[in-house]
Order: C-alpha cells, then structure tokens, then sequence
C-alpha cells in the first residue's frame, strides 16, 4: 500500500479519483481515463497551514465511488468523473467483484478497488 499526503482542488472529496494538473500544482478529480498516475483520496480533505490537502491512496486496498452498476464479477478499473466503473482495458487495477453477502453495488455506492 503506498500513500501520502497531498495538495489538492477545492472541488475534491473523499473518494475521489484524482490526478495531477502541473498548471495549478494540485491534485484534481480525474474526468476520464489518463495515461497519468491517479489516486483515490482516502479522507476528507482538510486545511493544513492555509493549503487544503487530502490523503491519497496510490496503490494497494482502497475505495472509491461507482459511477455505474458494477458488474458481479468485477473487472478492471475506468475512471470517468472521479469515479470507477468496470471496463475492459487494464490501465490501473481491479474493481474487486461483488461479495457473496451483495445484491448489487449501484451507481453512488462505494466499491472496493485495488490500485497498482
């Protein structure tokens, strides 16, 4: 699992997708699949010295909101809004498949991922 604190938008939430923009020097949602590093912010953001900033998961165990029904098997990880939804390229991981105990996981609803 690897994980730091970093800055990030005044848009950004818990859960978010998030990537890199150089022009502001923060992290901001991610609105598509990006050949770029992303990460999922793992708590609220909060202020830090008058800097708003989140800790992000880069890779390992983590979660992150579903932009869509999630099919039962899972798959692997597309970002679209900052958000996961299962699609058939394998840019960034797994969306883990839903659990024996699960009737579904549905768009707004949080899914365990696993980011490389």
């Amino acid at each position: 699992m690897s994980f730091s604190t970093v800055p990030v938008a005044d848009d950004v939430t818990q859960y978010d997708v998030v990537k890199y923009d150089s022009a502001l020097s923060k992290w901001v949602v991610c609105t598509d699949n990006t050949d770029q590093l992303i990460g999922v912010v793992n708590e609220v953001p909060f202020d830090n010295s008058g800097q708003r900033v989140a800790l992000v998961f880069w890779s390992g165990l983590t979660s992150a909101i579903a932009d869509e029904s999630i099919i039962n098997q899972g798959g692997f990880i597309g970002v679209r809004d900052g958000r996961i939804y299962v699609e058939s390229v394998n840019r960034y991981g797994i969306v883990q498949p839903i659990a024996y105990d699960q009737t579904a996981i549905n768009a707004g609803d949080l899914v365990n991922i696993h980011l490389r």
